[in-house]
Parts: C-alpha cells; structure tokens; sequence
C-alpha cells in the first residue's frame, strides 16, 4: 500500500501559481497598453488644436503690428521721446486731403470780412488770416494724434486677444499634463493592487500546499503507526499459536 503524499496538492498549488501569474502579466499588459493609447490620444488632441489657435494668433498679427506702429508714433508726436521722436511724428504727419480746403475757405472768409472793413490790407488782416491757420493746423495735428492713439487701442486689444490664445495654448499644455499625471497614477495603482493581489495570492497557494504537506505527513504517521499496531497483533496472535 502506498503512502500518502502532498506531492498532487503542491502541483496543483504551482498550477494555480502560474495561472495567477500569467493573469496578472495578461492584466498588466493590458493596463499598459490602456495608458499608451489614452495619452497618444491625448497628444493627438493637443496636436490637432495648435494649428487652430495659432491660425488665430496670426489672423490677429496684422492688426497688433500696425497698432504698435500707431502707438510708437503717438509717443513720438507727444514728444515722450525726445526732439528726435517728434521729427519723427511731424516728418510723418500728412493733412487729410480736404485740409487745405478748409486753409482756403477759413482765411477767405477772414479775408472777405476784413475787406468789408476796409482793413484787407493791414497787419492786423494777416494776422487774423495767420492765427486761423493756425488753429486749423492744430486742430488737423491733434486729430491725427486722435487716430494714432486710437490705432494704438487697436493694436493694444489685439495683442490682448493673442496672449489670451498663447494663455490657451499654455492651458491646454498644462491640461495635458495634468490628465497624463493622473492617467500614469492610476496605471501604476492598478498595477501595484494588481501584484499585491498576486503576491497574496501566491502567499495562501504556498500556505495550502504546506498544510497539504503537513496533513500527507500526519495521515503517514498515522498509517505507519496502525500498520505497526496491525503486525504486532498479527504476531501476538502467531505467537499464541505456536505455544499451543
């Protein structure tokens, strides 16, 4: 009669071992192969979305270009930089096309008063047609300061309008690493509760094969003790034989 043995539990238990560990490599596999395609596509989104905002951000160039030119030159004319800024801004200075209409209907009408008066031909007629000259000069100056400023705005609120679009850019980047940090974080989690699960597993495999060992080992003791039990009976009773 054979002796028992744990040798088929500790099989088994080995069976079993490789079963989980294969499973795990299966569900390691494909968590990794989850991480990978979710942040390819996600830099996929981010790639696809750029163009978009810097189409916007050069669309808007134009304008903030001619704004600062506009802006430069109203420094200059307000003399913030200096004598060499404000021959800058009167080199640059053109009159609206009707301004020298204005000139002419303005000291004509001087004129023409003056002549009412009997005074065309004093100083204080050349005067008078000299001061509202003047006055148109200016008026036409400080309204092409007006535009100037007004250009400026205008650049101001389009070079606003492109670091909006840079900050949108910035977010999307840092939107881009946030969700690749908490993809790559969960991952790992997964994959450590994943081996950790394994490990336990492996643990209360070894433990049952031990036990079935232990148990192989007592059921053997037993069987050789009753074997022993059996034969000294069956010699006493052989000896009892003999003697009669």
């Amino acid at each position: 009669m054979a002796l028992f043995s744990g040798k088929s539990a500790r099989n088994s238990a080995v069976f079993l071992g490789n079963m989980a560990g294969e499973e795990r490599a299966q569900n390691n596999k494909i968590i990794e192969d989850y991480l990978g395609n979710s942040l390819s596509d996600l830099g996929s989104g981010i790639d696809k979305a750029l163009p978009y905002y810097q189409g916007a951000i050069d669309r808007y160039q134009p304008w903030a270009t001619q704004g600062l030119a506009g802006y430069n030159l109203y420094g200059d004319s307000l003399g913030v930089n200096g004598a060499e800024g404000n021959a800058r801004a009167v080199g640059a200075f053109q009159a609206s096309p009707g301004y020298q209409w204005q000139v002419d209907q303005a000291t004509d009408a001087v004129a023409r008063k003056q002549s009412a008066l009997g005074m065309l031909g004093s100083g204080n007629t050349q005067t008078a047609i000299q001061d509202r000259a003047n006055q148109l000069a200016n008026q036409e100056y400080s309204g092409w300061q007006n535009n100037l400023q007004n250009l400026g705005q205008m650049g101001l609120q389009a070079t606003g309008q492109q670091a909006n679009l840079d900050r949108g850019m910035g977010d999307l980047y840092a939107g881009l690493g946030q969700q690749q940090a908490g993809l790559r974080m969960g991952a790992a989690n997964t994959i450590v509760g994943n081996n950790t699960n394994f490990m336990n597993n492996l643990s209360q495999l070894g433990q049952k094969a031990g036990q079935a060992g232990q148990d192989a080992l007592a059921n053997n003791l037993n069987f050789g003790v009753n074997a022993a039990g059996t034969a000294i009976k069956a010699l006493g009773l052989f000896s009892g034989t003999g003697a009669k």
